[in-house]
């Protein structure tokens, strides 16, 4: 979406991100999805690589666990 320069898809999923993390446990993709989302809003494409970049590094060290 970005090379596209589809902010309003990045927003839109970035917004739904923040919505859900929380929900699930993972504040951290609340604040990782609410970043992205002001950025998508403002149009900044260095902030989006910089909160993507940040979303696959925390993607990478979640660890799941079954019950």
């Amino acid at each position: 979406a970005l090379e596209q320069r589809d902010y309003q898809t990045i927003q839109e999923l970035a917004h739904k991100m923040r919505g859900s993390g929380g929900s699930f446990g993972f504040d951290a993709l609340t604040r990782i999805g609410q970043s992205l989302e002001e950025a998508a809003q403002n149009r900044n494409q260095e902030a989006i690589r910089h909160w993507h970049y940040g979303l696959n590094h925390y993607l990478d060290q979640v660890e799941v666990v079954y019950l």
